[in-house]
């Protein structure tokens, strides 16, 4: 149900588990309408990616028809799916982190953006503040 993208070095590896870590607990806290399911009609999936700095992320195909999340950095909302790309400055090391969370909510295409939107916003503050990032 979770993925974590694989990292090119193992030292990092923790900052990508942490992200994800995070992405879980907030689906996991979610109202009973918002929680994944297995009955075909919600669930979610989040997934976080570490990668080096300077990379950049990967942009959406046209047809998916995203917004900017307002507030998120590199955010991006569709019908079924959110993106986050974000910037972690440590005194120690620098790297990114690409989050995604994907699903629906009932079939309800305006329900699960908004969704969408507000985890993605508490995912990104959360996986910031996990990781010790800068700014």
């Amino acid at each position: 149900m979770t993925g974590i993208g694989a990292a090119s070095r193992t030292r990092a590896t923790p900052a990508a588990a942490a992200a994800l870590a995070v992405g879980l607990a907030l689906l996991s806290g979610c109202a009973a309408e918002e929680k994944p399911s297995a009955d075909g009609k919600s669930g979610a999936l989040a997934t976080a990616t570490w990668q080096p700095l300077g990379r950049g992320f990967q942009p959406l195909p046209e047809t998916a028809k995203a917004d900017s999340i307002p507030a998120v950095e590199n955010g991006k909302v569709w019908d079924a799916g959110a993106v986050a790309g974000i910037s972690c400055k440590r005194a120690e090391d620098s790297f990114e982190l690409a989050l995604g969370l994907s699903g629906t909510v009932d079939g309800k295409a305006e329900e699960t953006r908004r969704v969408l939107v507000e985890l993605m916003q508490k995912y990104v503050d959360r996986a910031k503040r996990q990781n010790e990032c800068a700014g």
